[in-house]
Formats: C-alpha cells, sequence, structure tokens
C-alpha cells in the first residue's frame, strides 16, 4: 500500500508541476503576443470601447497581467485538487463497499492496486467473520433445539410411568417394581444428558484451566478399561490392549481419564456385538501415539468428519438407546487440544480409529508419576 499512496503522490506532484509550467508558459506566448503582434489591435479595440478602460488597462497592465496569471495557476490547482479528491471518493465508496455485503469486489484505479487487494482482502475477511458468527448463531440455536429434544424424551418416559403409579392404586407388586426401575433408568439417563450439556457448555463459555502433573498412561489405561470390564461382558466384547509400560506425559489426569473415557463409550455404544475394541499406546522420538479401535457401522468419509462436531451422531438409534447426547468426542477434542495434544478419526471400511497425540514427558524430570490416577 505505501507503495501505490508513494507513487501517486509523485504522479500528483509531476502533473501539478507540469500543468503549472504549461500555465506559466502559455500566460508568457500570451503577454508576447499581447505585447507584440495583437498589442495594436487590442489597444485599438479597447479604446474603441472606451477611451477611459483603455487608459486604465495601460496604468494598470503589470497588475492585471499579475492577476491572470494567478488565475490561471489557481485554475490549474483547482483541477487538480478536484481530480485528487475524486479519487478520495472512490477510495471512500470502496471503503463503504468492504462493508456491504451484497456489493462486489472493490475496483480502483490502476495507481491504487495495492489498495484495492487491501480492501478486498478485507472484504473477504469480514464476509469470513459474519459467516462464522452465524454459524456459531446456529450453533447456539442448535443446543436449544438439541437440549429441549434430548431432555423431553426420558422425561416424558419417567413422568408417563410415575403417571402409571400414581393412578393405578392397585397395580401388582411386580409392574409396580418394573416401572420404579424403568422410572430410575431414565433418570439416570437424564441425569447423564445434564451432565453432558453442562460440560460442553463450560468447556465452550469457560477459560480452562488444567492442573498439570506427571501421569503414566500406561497405568491409567490399565485401570480404566478393568473399570469398564463388566460393561465389556455386558456387549460381548472383548478388549485388546497393546501398552508400552511407563509411558510418561504431563497432564490433567482428570480431565485425560474423561478423553480417554468417553472414547471407550463411544466404542461400545457403536460396536458389534462380540466384536473387539483394540487400545494400542507406543511411544516413540515425536511423542506418544494412543490409538482406540472398533468394528462398527461403516462410516462415510463425510460421516467422519463431523464425528467430533457437538451433538454430531453417526447413528442416532443406537445414540438414543445409550442415551448419548452426541457431545462426548467433542469433549474429547476439546481437552486433548487444551493438552497441545491431537486427535483424529480414520476410517478402515467396518473399522473406525481415534489417534491421538501427545507430548512426551523428559526421562530426566525426576518426579514419579501417581499410579492411581484414572
Amino acid at each position: 500500500m505505501k507503495n501505490s499512496l508513494r507513487r501517486f503522490k509523485i504522479r500528483l506532484f509531476l502533473e501539478l508541476s507540469l500543468q503549472i509550467v504549461g500555465a506559466i508558459l502559455l500566460l508568457f506566448l500570451g503577454l508576447r503576443l499581447v505585447d507584440g503582434i495583437l498589442n495594436d489591435f487590442i489597444a485599438n479595440f479597447l479604446f474603441s470601447l472606451d477611451s477611459g478602460l483603455y487608459r486604465f488597462c495601460v496604468r494598470n497592465k503589470e497588475a492585471l497581467l499579475f492577476l491572470i496569471g494567478s488565475g490561471t495557476i489557481m485554475i490549474v490547482i483547482y483541477f487538480t485538487i478536484r481530480k485528487t479528491s475524486n479519487y478520495l471518493e472512490q477510495i471512500i465508496t470502496s471503503i463503504n463497499q468492504v462493508f456491504n455485503k451484497d456489493e462486489g469486489l472493490v475496483v480502483l484505479p490502476t495507481d491504487f492496486k495495492e489498495i484495492e487487494n487491501q480492501l478486498n482482502s478485507i472484504k473477504y475477511e469480514t464476509l469470513r467473520s459474519e459467516q462464522a458468527q452465524q454459524q456459531e448463531q446456529q450453533k447456539r440455536d442448535d443446543l436449544v433445539v438439541y437440549l429441549a429434544h434430548d431432555l423431553k424424551t426420558p422425561l416424558t418416559s419417567i413422568i408417563g410411568y410415575l403417571s402409571l403409579l400414581n393412578d393405578e392404586k392397585e397395580i401388582s407388586e411386580e409392574l409396580r417394581e418394573k416401572y420404579t426401575q424403568i422410572a430410575l433408568e431414565k433418570s439416570y439417563r437424564l441425569e447423564s444428558l445434564i451432565n453432558e450439556f453442562f460440560d460442553i457448555t463450560r468447556f465452550a463459555l469457560q477459560k480452562q484451566t488444567l492442573n498439570k502433573e506427571p501421569v503414566n498412561l500406561s497405568v491409567m489405561l490399565q485401570q480404566l478399561t478393568d473399570e469398564f470390564y463388566p460393561l465389556f461382558e455386558e456387549r460381548q466384547v472383548q478388549c485388546q490392549l497393546q501398552l508400552k509400560e511407563g509411558v510418561m506425559i504431563e497432564a490433567d489426569a482428570d480431565k485425560l481419564a474423561r478423553v480417554f473415557d468417553n472414547l471407550l463409550r463411544n466404542a461400545l455404544a457403536y460396536c458389534d456385538s462380540g466384536s473387539d475394541i483394540e487400545i494400542i499406546l507406543q511411544e516413540n522420538a515425536g511423542g506418544v501415539e494412543l490409538m482406540f479401535a472398533n468394528i462398527g457401522p461403516q462410516l462415510s468419509a463425510d460421516q467422519i468428519s463431523l464425528l467430533f462436531e457437538k451433538f454430531y451422531r453417526a447413528d442416532p438409534s443406537r445414540s438414543a438407546a445409550t442415551g448419548g447426547a452426541g457431545l462426548g468426542l467433542a469433549i474429547a477434542r476439546d481437552i486433548v487440544e487444551l493438552h497441545g495434544g491431537t486427535i483424529n478419526a480414520v476410517g478402515h471400511g467396518k473399522r473406525i480409529e481415534f489417534h491421538l497425540h501427545f507430548r512426551t514427558l523428559p526421562k530426566n524430570t525426576g518426579r514419579k508419576a501417581p499410579q492411581d490416577k484414572a
């Protein structure tokens, strides 16, 4: 932009200088004509009009010439300023055009090409920012819709079964116990959904802090899978572990355990009954590599790209059955990125893999990692 302005100032200076020089030359030539070839003609013409006018012009010849010369220069300066103001008006119009999304791209004279590019870049960024704001607003609107829908389903069931228990006074003890158990299960599901919504809202609205300490990932994953053993049995699923021993990272153990818990629950929700869930932990010079894999419904590339979006469910019917709100993977991604790590999903037919990468803890840290964090 500085180059464009510098070129414009040089061009404006040259134009003004040439115009002033040209005006002076024309004035000089005019004076030569007046004093020379046209002198007698002008004198006779003025005298024929009015002898007093003739004498006035003769006596004030130098002053009149000065006024004519000054006027000529002023006219030249006026048109130069007018031309400059036209440029400024074009720039001001273009600036207004930048913030009008209905207008097209900014077009300026060649001298202002860099300014044109800058303004078009600002226009593009402004439009992109507006689109991002609209998308965020849409997500907030979706949050309300999903919240109402997901909370209404278990709440309706709870009200229905409790109404039956209240209205049917002579219901059998067996049915009473059955309805009470169903209402309790729906209440637990409702509690789980509310907790998920609170979690994702907290991550979205509050600045999260990490209480980092050395964590032994090998021990944490072993402990966590042991806790899931009853759920593995229920789904008739085997969890295959390949964990390198003594893999250390510096992390918030509670939040990290939440990541692994969400990934395991996601695998259980979508894996085929009787299949295996794999967890592989490796360490190399680049850091810690962790993979969760399971066999389930085959997902398209578009579906995989949306897995970490809030409220996205690859299979809504399965998610409804498990009580998930489609927030587990979104929360996991937020926590991983908060630790400076990465997480992504890769599909291989019916096999889906979640790859996580973390930085390792230096071996010479001298601190002992807690063994009971999970």
